[in-house]
């Protein structure tokens, strides 16, 4: 899970633009109180920067001291309802999150929480982003509920200040859409990522991947509620969107065409079914002939047409797919099996078995 340093950065750096044009030419004591945030928000800045790179190092004991620092200089320099405290605490909360420090974590995200709302208004974007941190939190301990009335917050924010058509707020229906179905509450989830699917389509502001990723997600979110022909129809559009960025033959492709073959086979359109999954295996024979991933594919394929045709040539066509897939798996398994006689336990560096 990532820590969200970039997005909490830029908070406070707009915030510190704002505390800069707020002082009185002319006047020594607005002009001492700028010098005193420039000099604190210097400050801040490094000890900030310095607790990034230790997070990006999984150095969180380290980063934590260091944002501990830059806390108590946005506090000494700026006041503790600054917004300069709220980023720093929600930075500090963050750490504590991915450390599982649950409870200093929840403290400070509250707090964090309540100086933005004081300081920016509670439908700032601000306050929409902190919203899904805390949602991050809870799904990290499998606190659906938590999670869901948090994301539903962050997306109340989010339309007032940025509007429904907007990425940011598409994301947060993505987060709530898999808060809902670890409830079962599957039809709101489907609706969730449906609008955020369409968000992202219409306005064309976010990368393929992203799209791409989402449709996935929408499709794995059917499959969970056994409407298998509407997962069926989402992997196929995310087939589209694959062979349009990655070529038709990229192994992306093959893996998703695979998913959309067991999903119309289990809705019973056999022909659809092995059409895919004719598709994956002949990808795979030109990427990787003796993968892992075409051998599992070749038996899925023995299976579905053992069901439907049992002509003589299509019998003989199941025999040799199911040799080919049968000594693709001993080669597999006799791989790993060396791999692994020759690994570290034998004293050998050996090679890794992904």
């Amino acid at each position: 899970m990532r820590c969200g340093w970039k997005r909490v950065a830029s908070v406070a750096w707009t915030i510190t633009t704002i505390a800069r044009t707020q002082g009185v030419e002319g006047e020594d004591g607005e002009e001492t109180k700028r010098s005193s945030n420039d000099r604190a928000t210097a400050k801040w800045r490094v000890f900030t920067d310095r607790a990034r790179e230790l997070c990006r190092q999984k150095k969180f004991e380290e980063a934590e001291g260091f944002l501990r620092k830059a806390l108590q200089e946005a506090q000494v320099g700026f006041g503790e309802k600054d917004g300069h405290v709220a980023a720093a605490k929600q930075n500090l909360a963050d750490v504590h999150r991915l450390q599982n420090k649950h409870e200093e974590a929840e403290k400070l995200y509250g707090e964090a929480l309540q100086l933005l709302v004081a300081a920016e208004g509670a439908d700032h974007p601000s306050v929409g982003a902190l919203l899904d941190h805390m949602g991050l939190f809870y799904a990290q301990q499998e606190k659906w509920i938590e999670a869901e009335n948090a994301y539903r917050k962050a997306l109340v924010a989010k339309k007032e200040s940025l509007g429904n058509q907007h990425q940011e707020y598409a994301a947060t229906l993505a987060l709530l859409a898999e808060a809902l179905a670890k409830q079962e509450k599957m039809e709101a989830a489907l609706a969730a990522m449906e609008e955020s699917v369409h968000v992202v389509d219409s306005t064309g502001l976010v990368s393929p991947v992203v799209l791409n990723k989402r449709m996935l997600k929408l499709a794995s979110l059917y499959v969970q509620a056994r409407k298998w022909g509407e997962a069926a129809n989402w992997h196929a559009r995310s087939i589209q969107e694959l062979e349009l960025n990655l070529g038709n033959s990229h192994p992306q492709v093959a893996l998703v065409c695979e998913d959309v073959g067991v999903e119309l086979a289990h809705s019973g359109q056999r022909d659809s079914a092995i059409r895919y999954l004719k598709k994956a295996a002949k990808i795979w024979e030109e990427a990787a002939s003796e993968s892992i991933q075409r051998g599992r594919v070749l038996r899925r394929l023995v299976m579905l047409r053992l069901f439907s045709d049992t002509s003589p040539s299509s019998l003989d066509s199941c025999l040799k797919d199911l040799q080919t897939s049968l000594a693709i798996a001993k080669k597999v398994w006799t791989k790993t099996l060396n791999d692994w006689k020759s690994g570290p336990a034998n004293g050998q560096e050996g090679s890794k078995v992904v």
